[in-house]
């Protein structure tokens, strides 16, 4: 998940060009793109998906607080240790390096919450799936391309179960499209939460989907090699 800390924490001076246009755009609209977004995002993230069949599967990380994961994190490595009596993968991904004032990777935080959890299910056969950790990313976007750099360079396909949370999957959905995956997906929660935090993270990922779409408009409308390169 991509918040106002990460946000300031990596944004540069692209970013903030694209930024104010997101921003510009917005206002031009009146709020309106702001509007569509949210009811995209709530969409998304308000359907029932089937049970995932590719056997590559992506746990997006979350930003620790003191070295120690957040509830949402936990939440979606839980999901994966649900699924796997039935539909057990032959790899899993965890997504996530070092962020904010933290010392020690998202990646890494969760495997070993994944790796425990395990160990204290003792009528739970063992995982043998694959491990990998993704530790080098600070946003949902570096997640994408540094796990499509790995997968590649294994030759393996890009045909991924994105596992996060219902509010992130529509801009998780949109990039990793963007960027050749094919994708099926494993939630977090069994519905959405309805709650004012939940509202704001709507809000939020309307925000950021936005600022994504304007700078990849931008990049390819002049052909901005430097740009693209980030984003593809």
């Amino acid at each position: 998940m991509l918040t106002f800390s990460r946000i300031k924490e990596n944004i540069d001076r692209d970013g903030i060009l694209m930024l104010s246009l997101s921003v510009l755009w917005v206002l031009f609209s009146f709020g309106l793109v702001i509007l569509w977004h949210s009811f995209l995002v709530y969409r998304v993230a308000n359907q029932d998906y089937p049970e995932p069949k590719y056997s590559i599967w992506l746990i997006f990380g979350l930003q620790l607080k003191q070295n120690t994961m957040a509830l949402e994190y936990q939440q979606r490595i839980d999901a994966v240790i649900s699924a796997l009596p039935t539909s057990e993968p032959g790899m899993i991904v965890f997504q996530g390096g070092i962020t904010g004032n933290n010392t020690v990777t998202e990646a890494s935080i969760g495997e070993g919450y994944f790796t425990a959890m395990l160990a204290s299910k003792k009528d739970m056969i063992a995982t043998r799936s694959q491990i990998v950790l993704e530790d080098r990313s600070k946003n949902s976007l570096e997640n994408l391309r540094n796990t499509r750099e790995y997968l590649l360079s294994e030759k393996r396909p890009l045909k991924v179960v994105l596992v996060t949370s219902r509010y992130h999957l529509r801009r998780c959905q949109l990039m990793a499209e963007y960027l050749g995956f094919k994708t099926e997906f494993l939630l977090a929660e069994s519905t959405v939460p309805f709650s004012v935090k939940s509202f704001h993270k709507i809000i939020l990922e309307a925000f950021l989907i936005n600022w994504y779409q304007t700078g990849r408009f931008i990049s390819l409308l002049f052909r901005n090699q430097r740009m693209l390169n980030r984003i593809r």
